[in-house]
Parts: C-alpha cells; structure tokens; sequence
C-alpha cells in the first residue's frame, strides 16, 4: 500500500465523521430552538409543527446511523486491504531473502517437484551442474525446466566426460538404462578436475531437494595423506630391511657362536651381545607395530586357541628374566573357563608378554603372578587378564600417561630401565581393536596390577595342527640353495640349516641363484628379496620360466614383515616366507611346510660318512627323564665345560701331553655321547686316536659340537611346543 493512501484515508474518514457531528449538533440546536418559540408563543399543541418536528428528527438519527455505518464498513475495508498489502509486503520480502541467501550459498541447492520439474536452482548449482554453455545450446537456464532437459545440456556440454566415466556405476546405469534407483548421496568429478558431492533429500509430497557441495580440497587432503601414509610405510620397510639385514648377522652369528664352546668369559660376551641385540630388534618391532596400528594395517584375526598353551608360552618366555632377579612368577588359570576360546592368539600374547615383562623390569624383588579368569560386569562374558606385581608402583599423577605413545610414568625410568614408551600404547590399541579394555591399578612403593579384558568367544577344540618343525633324518636330507648377497648372512644360514641335517648352497644373487638352479637340482631354496643386480622377486620369476624352477619350493627370507611384503612374495612366486632375524625353529617349520607341499624325488647322498650324526633316542630318552628345562642347563654347563676343556687339550698339544691330551678328550667324548652328541663324540675319539694336527682336529671337534647343540635345540623347541598345546 502507498504510504500517502496509508496516511490520507485514514484522515479522511475521521474528518467525516467530524463533519457528520457538526450537521447533526446544529440540526439539533435548530429543532430545539423551534420547539422552545412554539411553546413561548403557546402554539405547542400545533399538530403539523409537532409532526415537522418528529419527521425532521427521526431523518436527522435515520441519517446519522447511515452516515456512521457507512464511516465503519470503509474503515473495515481499508484495514483489510492494509493487512493484505503488509502480508503481500512480507512474502515479497522472504522471497527476496531466499534468493540472496541461495543466491550467496556456497553449495549448489535444486528442488525439484513431483513431476520432474526443476524450480529452483541457485547460482551455485547453476555452475556446479555445467549445463550452460555454447556446446549444450543453453546459455541461460529457464526455470521451471524439467530434469531431463538439464541432464542434456549437461550432457552436450560433456560435463560427465565422453562416455559418462565421470558419473558412479549406479548413477549411470540410472541415468542411461533406467536401472536400479537414484543414491541418496554420491560423488562426481568434473573435467575441470572439481569434485562434487551430491547428496538427495526426498520430499513427502513426492519432490525432492538436491545439494551439491565442492569437497576437491578434502578429497585432495585424503590423497595427501593417504601418499603421505605409503611413503612413511615404505620408509619403514626400508628401514626394517636395513636395520634387521645386518641385525640378523648379528645375532645369527651370536647363537652360532654360544653353541660352539666357548669358555665362561666368552660365553658372558656373546650373551652380552644378544641381550643388546634382542633389545634393538624390540625397539625396531615396537616402532614397526605402532606404524602399522597408526595406518590402520592391522587386521585382528578370529581363530580358535588353547588357552593354557597361551598362558603356558607367555609365562615360559618371562620366567628367564624372572629367574635371573630372583623373583617368583607363577600364574592362575581359572579352571572354569573354556580350554578353547576364539580370538587373535598373536595379538593376545603380544600384550600378556609385553604386561609381563614390565612386571618383571620394575620388580626388584618380590613376586609376579598372572591370573586369568572370566567377568560379566559389562554384561557380557568379557575374558580378564591381570597381571599383578610387588614393584615400585606408579603415583597417580603418572597413571594418565600411561598409555600414551612415547610416554613413561617418570622421566628417570628410561635412564633407569630403558625402552620406548610404546609397549602400553600398542597393548591399548590393540585390546581396544579387538573390542575390549586396558587399565591399571597401582599403590606406590605396594605394586601395581595391570589388566585387560577381551570378549569371551568359546570355540571348539582346533584339528591337531602338524608339526610346524619336524627334525630331518639323515636319510632324508635335502639340498638347499641359499641365495642372500651378505656374507654374514650367508654363513648364518648354511650354519642353522646343516644344524639341521641339510646340504646347503650359497649363491651371492639372484643371478648366481638362476645359474646354480641351471647347472643342478635343489630341494629348496630361501631367497632374499633385496639384493643386488637381480633381486628375489626378479630372480623368482627367472627360475620359474626354467623348466628344473617349476616345481622347486621358494621361501622367502626378508627382513620386511608387513603384511602386504608377505602378499608380495606370494604373488610374485614364491611359497613361503621366513622373517629376519632367522632362527633355527623357523627355517624348520618352513622347511617342514615346503617337504609337506613339494614332489619327493629320489635323492643321491654323498658317500662316506652323514654330514651330522645324532643320537635322538639317547636324547629323547634323557630329556623325557630329567625334563626339557634341566636338559637346557646341562647342555649349557656342557658348554661352558668344553670350552675349559679345548683349552687344555691346545695347552696339552704346545707341551706334546700327549697322554694328557688323550683323557681330555675321552672325557669330552663320553660327555657328549651321554647327551647324545654322536658327531662330535666321534670326531674326538678319531683325534684321541692320532693326536696329529691337533688345530684341524679342534676345530672338527667344535663344528661337530655346534651343529649337535643346534639340532638338540630344535628337538627341545619341538617338545616345548607340544607340551604347551
């Protein structure tokens, strides 16, 4: 409504009303003045100036009510048509603020009607959807406009590229074959390279509204990112493989070196650096396993499992450095539970050990005991573990980092026990992935119980696993080709596989490898992956196109252990695969899974003597009698005696004791034949015999000596894993 109408009617009615008031008060005051004339002339009772009188004063009310009647009804209208001239004022105004507002939306917004037709469509939208244009024959978009019509503008305009590569597989199939339904919210890519997300919001009254956003940065971002995570994951392959390749030599060589012996010095020496390398290779796995829980490359496995051989194995492999600090572990296994349960043994045992040893590390004397029982506070069977210990406590002001990365209770921990601060921050994450909960109760000066508990799935008992290590007689010994391009290496892999009963083969690279393969037949061959001029997966595929390489069994023998190395090797040929550091027990268990898998073939032996020779009787029979563990000190007290023993026969040969030299030796051979150390017992009666050449003698006598050893490890590995099951 103009605002002089809205000013002047309102005037104008009153002022009629004023006027109405004035002729009615004035009309008023004249019949009054001649009805006071009448009755002072005495003519009151004249009948026509009476009935003058009544006439002109029921005209004169008669046009009063008409007039203000009249004055009423216009105000009413003019009240109506002011409030619909401010309703229509209203709407005008939210329609125009609805498109400023669509208008400056950083998202494209469509809605769309029931029968198709597009009614609204922002500037956003307008330039999200590319539909105008020269190539589509639109240059500006007139709404209402069916859907259809926009779809082939954008079309024409190539907006979904050639061949519609541009939109998702079900949108297609929607869009061009009537296929399947529309999906409630997908993403496109432009072909300037925009990505859009489109999402669609059902109407009840059978419309719908469509928002597309630009989401290029985030999309950008997660592939930054997602870059960022697979050169940080080759990076630490990479380091992993540097790092554990000469690692391997070390320890490998350390073992070899404890076994072949040494005198109690020595001895203290080698342990000394094997404790040094176990602990660099935990801080390397430590560092490995929160890089694979922080990218999201650890799956949790579901398979049934023992739970004593669990508990019996994480207790076994503490109960050393427990020993050695004079303290007492022992565990309770509630007899309720179910002897099998469903879950990731590795990833359990990971955590109990990791418990365990932190236990033990900040005991100083006392006790540790586990105890592993069931819980229902949660309101489900929940499997506990706790581990409780008499150590130095922890403050409650240290209890919140606890579980965090990098962290300890107190800084002076680490200069006191060492370590890295991630065991208790991988042991949350992966209880945390397997659905259940960490946490610690603790008094300082009193000790400390850490537990965790898990979801209690019952499983029935697993089929009887085969023996992942079976011992190979003589008989049976096969040929291996070890292709590994270090030296060190090298020689701690011929060493534990002719341990193990085995003819072995060196090649220095995959090049060396295929030739050897050309010119001979093998049973076996571990392969390193990373090597020089031909590497192991090159030098897969090269053996594979021989006609001898078929069939032959390859195992590789990496340093990198993600999950996706193991998928490589597999794929590119290979059977099996075989983790850095080696030992013994593994090279068995892989070469126990290759004779299992692989064609027997007759085999030519070298005539003359075994390579090895063991009494397996005499040491089942003494283990089973005196039990796997004293079987272990003696053989160490063994040890430690042949090296003094050595000693005294070199001293004995420089002085010509040749009586001498003979005892030493008989007493060296009937302590061997005793454990059962054939080869060894044999190599000394032969230099007891000829006292000739007393150094090439010796040294026959110690390599006999750590191959024997090495073999008998692997018979006590064996038994302590059937025990344990």
């Amino acid at each position: 409504m103009p605002l002089d109408i809205q000013k002047k009617t309102p005037w104008r009615i009153r002022a009629s009303e004023a006027a109405i008031a004035i002729v009615a008060l004035a009309l008023v005051c004249t019949m009054a003045s001649i009805w006071l004339t009448n009755l002072a002339s005495g003519h009151w009772a004249d009948s026509e100036v009476t009935l003058a009188s009544a006439a002109l004063a029921l005209g004169l009310f008669g046009m009063l009510f008409a007039s203000f009647r009249y004055l009423r009804l216009e105000d009413r209208e003019w009240q109506m048509a002011r409030a619909r001239y401010e309703a229509r004022a209203v709407h005008t105004e939210d329609v125009d603020l609805l498109e400023i507002t669509l208008a400056h939306m950083n998202q494209g917004i469509a809605f769309v009607d029931r029968e198709g037709k597009v009614l609204i469509f922002n500037k956003r939208a307008v330039e999200y959807s590319g539909a105008e244009g020269s190539g589509s024959g639109v240059s500006r978009l007139a709404l209402p406009m069916h859907v259809s019509d926009i779809f082939l503008a954008q079309w024409k305009n190539g907006e979904f590229g050639p061949n519609a590569e541009l939109l998702p597989e079900e949108v297609r199939q929607y869009y061009f074959h009537g296929k399947g339904t529309l999906p409630k919210s997908y993403v496109r890519r432009r072909p300037n390279g925009t990505v859009l997300q489109v999402q669609i919001e059902p109407l009840p009254s059978g419309g719908m509204v469509q928002s597309y956003t630009d989401i290029t940065e985030l999309v950008a971002a997660k592939e930054a990112a997602e870059a960022g995570a697979r050169a940080k994951s080759a990076f630490l392959a990479t380091m992993s493989h540097e790092i554990r390749t000469p690692l391997n030599g070390v320890l490998g060589m350390a073992a070899l070196l404890r076994r072949s012996g040494l005198s109690s010095e020595q001895i203290e020496c080698v342990e000394t650096i094997r404790s040094c390398g176990d602990a660099l290779l935990g801080i390397i796995d430590d560092t490995l396993s929160f890089s694979k829980l922080e990218t999201g490359m650890v799956e949790i496995e579901q398979v049934p499992f023992g739970l004593a051989r669990l508990v019996n194995s994480a207790v076994r492999v503490s109960l050393g450095g427990a020993q050695a600090k004079g303290l007492e572990l022992a565990f309770e296994l509630d007899p309720d539970l179910p002897p099998f349960v469903r879950g990731d043994e590795k990833r359990i045992r990971q955590v109990l050990l990791n418990l365990l040893s932190n236990a033990v590390k900040f005991t100083p004397h006392g006790s540790v005991r586990l105890r592993v029982g069931g819980s229902q506070e949660s309101g489900e069977p929940r499997l506990r573990f706790a581990v409780t210990d008499t150590g130095i406590g922890i403050p409650d002001s240290a209890k919140g980092r606890l579980f965090k990365e990098f962290s300890q209770g107190d800084a002076s921990i680490n200069r006191r026990f060492g370590g890295t601060g991630l065991g208790l921050a991988i042991s949350k994450r992966l209880i945390e992935a397997m659905g259940g909960a960490i946490g610690v109760i603790s008094t300082p000066g009193t000790g400390s119980t850490f537990w965790f508990e898990i979801p209690l799935h019952v499983a029935e008992a697993p089929a009887e696993a085969e023996q992942a290590a079976s011992v190979q007689d003589a008989e049976t010994a096969l040929r291996i080709l070890v292709v590994e391009d270090m030296a060190v290496n090298q020689k701690v892999a011929k060493g534990m596989l002719r341990s193990l009963g085995h003819m072995v083969d060196i090649a220095e690279d995959g090049e060396a490898a295929l030739a050897k393969v050309e010119s001979r037949p093998y049973d076996l061959i571990f392969m390193d992956m990373q090597m020089p001029r031909m590497n192991g997966l090159e030098a897969t595929a090269a053996i594979r196109a021989l006609k001898s390489g078929k069939s032959i069994p390859i195992v590789a023998m990496t340093a990198n252990v993600f999950a996706t190395d193991r998928d490589t090797c597999l794929a590119g040929g290979m059977d099996d695969f075989v983790g850095k550091p080696i030992n013994v027990p593994d090279l068995a268990a892989a070469i126990a899974r290759a004779s299992a898998n692989a064609p027997k073939r007759a085999q030519t032996l070298p005539s003359g003597p075994p390579t090895i020779e063991f009494d397996q009787t005499q040491f089942e029979a003494l283990a089973e009698h005196i039990g796997a563990d004293e079987l272990r000190s003696i053989i160490d007290g063994f040890l430690e005696d042949t090296g003094r023993l050595l000693e005294q026969v070199e001293r004995a040969a420089d002085r010509q004791q040749n009586d001498e030299q003979a005892r030493l030796l008989e007493s060296l051979r009937e302590a061997a034949a005793v454990l059962g150390f054939s080869q060894a017992a044999y190599e000394c009666r032969e230099a007891a015999r000829s006292l000739a050449d007393t150094a090439a003698a010796l040294a026959r006598i110690r390599g006999s000596l750590q191959l024997n050893v090495a073999r008998s490890q692997v018979l006590l590995s064996m038994r302590s894993s059937r025990a344990a099951a």
